[in-house]
């Protein structure tokens, strides 16, 4: 009869069920053994014969849930001795069982316990999903046992598991708290350029947060006009970078080139990927000050030296580039993108008015506002905008 038994237990919880990577399993609509235990009246009948074959049909069965209720049954054989034992035994092979044993031991509040294997998973399951959550696991622990080391070292391992924005801005501001900042910029800059062209967008942006602009610009310097907020996002933190290097030394006054930077190198929200909330909150309180990195970009530029040559080079690149962004926009009449190209033809005059030819920076705002697109009243009220929110240019539109 116990195999019968055991058969049909091992049929009622749905053995072949796909499983999300990160589904906690004590929170999802496929129970476990233990909770067709609590729904019963009593006990299990015969639980210590049950048990063995259990185990033994599961370990049989091969699928990713026969593999969670195996280690629910090592769990409830032999207790955390015994998971830890089998999750040792699949080693990186299964991932998940890593992840298990690590959200058992958070249930029974060993942080301890969360941070050791944690921070010996990460050294065995490779890059893939699982990582990230089980560095998740080690941010976790380390605030509750009060180990802003291994805090750190948690965000640190989840960006390089998934490397992505949200992840490096909570890295940087966690690291900013510890002052340990640009250790963690060169180590990320340091994986990120290892990625290439697959993390193009990020890697432009470590460049520029680290102050290295000239291999920025090699990276992204041949930049198209539109598709600024897709493929060519790269080149778009580059533009506004140029520029807020340009007006620099008048950067407070300089309002829409410090916007047209902000626009693009700000352009993925905190946590956007990520749905943790808590992880917000935890960063805003951290330091008081949420970090940007439109303005990590500025704080690196300040340290940036360059010749007179070379800004005569970026000056030319930004006005052949803004050009013709504005021509691809306004030319085209794409509408909807109208304050994007008032935007970089604000951002360029008030990048020559700060250079010493504020007559140019006006004859560029007449070429485009009173002759190329005179007839273009929606362009010119988006122009109009842009000039009277700007310290530099704020006067009454000439025409």
């Amino acid at each position: 009869q116990l195999p019968q038994r055991v058969q049909g237990v091992l049929a009622a919880l749905n053995p072949d069920v796909h499983l999300v990577p990160g589904i906690d399993v004590y929170e999802n609509n496929h129970p476990m053994l233990a909770d067709v235990m609590d729904c019963l009246p009593g006990e299990l009948p015969d639980l210590d014969e049950f048990l063995p074959e259990w185990r033994k049909e599961l370990a049989e069965h091969g699928s990713e849930r026969a593999d969670i209720l195996l280690l629910e049954a090592a769990h409830l054989m032999d207790g955390m001795e015994g998971l830890g034992s089998l999750v040792h035994t699949w080693a990186e092979s299964r991932p998940r069982g890593w992840l298990f044993w690590i959200r058992s031991l958070a249930r029974e509040e060993d942080w301890e316990g969360v941070a050791g294997i944690s921070e010996e998973a990460l050294t065995v399951v490779g890059e893939n999903a699982y990582k990230a959550l089980i560095a998740e696991m080690l941010v976790e622990a380390g605030a509750k046992i009060h180990r802003p080391d291994l805090v750190l070292k948690g965000k640190r391992e989840s960006f390089l598991a998934v490397p992505e924005e949200s992840r490096l801005l909570r890295l940087i501001e966690e690291a900013d708290g510890q002052n340990l900042k640009s250790e963690e910029l060169e180590r990320a800059l340091s994986f990120v350029s290892s990625k290439g062209k697959e993390v193009k967008t990020l890697w432009v942006k470590l460049l520029l947060m680290t102050g290295r602009i000239s291999e920025a610009f090699e990276q992204a310097g041949k930049v198209k006009a539109l598709g600024w907020s897709y493929g060519e996002s790269a080149g778009a933190v580059l533009y506004g970078a140029v520029l807020s290097l340009l007006c620099l030394h008048g950067i407070e006054a300089a309002a829409t080139a410090q916007r047209l930077l902000q626009r693009y190198a700000d352009s993925s929200h905190h946590l956007s990927e990520m749905d943790d909330d808590e992880g917000e909150e935890e960063a805003g309180n951290r330091s008081g000050k949420r970090i940007h990195i439109s303005e990590e970009i500025l704080e690196a530029l300040t340290r940036v030296r360059i010749t007179e040559e070379q800004k005569g080079i970026y000056l030319k690149w930004a006005l052949k580039i803004g050009r013709k962004r504005i021509e691809q926009i306004v030319g085209n009449k794409h509408r909807g993108a109208y304050d994007r190209a008032a935007e970089i033809l604000g951002a360029l005059a008030e990048c020559l008015h700060l250079n010493g030819e504020r007559e140019k920076g006006r004859r560029i705002i007449d070429e485009h506002r009173n002759q190329k697109y005179n007839r273009h009243s929606a362009f010119r009220r988006e122009l109009d905008s842009v000039i009277t929110a700007s310290p530099l240019l704020r006067c009454k539109p000439p025409g």
